[in-house]
């Protein structure tokens, strides 16, 4: 992990909590907590099954393009928070078809094409309430601007205030409200790094 992330981390003093990389040997733990569903509403769509969970995680840790930070609390063996995300590229990429990714203009996105996307943002509810969400988003501002990424997207729904909130506060601005990929009506955010 660079300086400017370790720096940005250290800077939102949470005292006892340590930044690391996400490393495959994690990616049970995370299966695991997203399972729990929790800030999730509720949909039509078939429930995902621990595997189907996992399956998805596939790369994360070990392929260069899917990465994330996990924080640890001394003494605790299983992650309190992660934050997972993918190096993207709107001029290189396969979305898929209807993704909102390759729906949005192409104002959107920074010139080069070159974003992050946030994939999971998650915090162990016991921990809640105590700014690791918020040094989370801002290590990954660190990350973007190091590594020379433009831009930031993420995605909350429209129910979740607390993210919305915290969006907000760190001057991610809205580009799309509706469903995505269910039928559960979701914001999708953009912070311009650099």
């Amino acid at each position: 992990m660079n300086d400017q992330v370790m720096a940005t981390w250290r800077n939102a003093h949470l005292q006892g909590l340590i930044l690391r990389r996400l490393e495959p040997s994690d990616l049970d733990a995370v299966a695991k907590a997203l399972q729990a569903g929790e800030g999730y509403t509720q949909t039509t769509a078939p429930a995902e099954t621990w595997q189907d969970i996992r399956a998805g995680l596939a790369g994360f840790g070990e392929d260069g393009v899917n990465e994330g930070f996990v924080v640890g609390e001394g003494g605790v063996e299983a992650p309190i928070a992660f934050l997972l995300y993918r190096r993207r590229n709107r001029a290189t990429d396969d979305f898929g078809e209807g993704n909102i990714l390759g729906l949005l203009e192409d104002g959107v996105f920074p010139a080069d094409g070159r974003f992050l996307q946030v994939h999971d943002l998650w915090v162990a509810p016991r921990a809640r309430r105590r700014g690791i969400a918020r040094a989370l988003k801002r290590a990954l501002e660190a990350a973007a601007a190091s590594e020379g990424f433009g831009m930031i997207y993420t995605v909350t729904e429209t129910t979740h205030q607390a993210a919305l909130t915290l969006n907000e506060q760190l001057g991610y601005l809205e580009v799309y409200r509706g469903p995505m990929w269910d039928d559960v009506e979701r914001v999708g955010l953009t912070k311009p790094i650099g």
